[in-house]
């Protein structure tokens, strides 16, 4: 749905993820698994969340995406041998931008891990 053109224009900021951030991006790990298709095939984990964003914070493919300063979307990857070549290469893990600020945001938060990824 397009915006009226009087409509405030929201800041977006895409920026690596810090221990602080774990907190909102667990909350936000539950809120994907409940609210989508996920639902019916798993369970939330918190214990699993928090040691998944440690792991990914460590290697440095976690970033977050904030919308008028409030942490609103996350994207999480990592770097692997490929299992045929062994070239290292990256994948997404996870990638969740809340309903309100999906868009221009998801977009940000997509092409910075492209980069870290190179």
């Amino acid at each position: 749905m397009a915006q009226p053109i009087d409509a405030p224009v929201k800041t977006c900021l895409v920026r690596p993820a810090t221990v602080e951030d774990l907190p909102v991006l667990v909350a936000m790990g539950t809120e994907f698994l409940t609210t989508t298709g996920y639902a019916a095939h798993l369970t939330p984990n918190s214990k699993a969340m928090w040691r998944t964003g440690y792991q990914v914070l460590d290697a440095g493919g976690l970033f977050v995406g904030e919308q008028d300063g409030t942490v609103a979307g996350m994207i999480g990857l990592i770097c692997y041998p490929h299992p045929w070549s062994g070239e290292t290469v990256a994948t997404e893990l996870f990638w969740f931008t809340r309903p309100a600020a999906r868009g221009r945001l998801g977009v940000q938060l997509l092409r910075r891990a492209e980069g870290w990824a190179r």
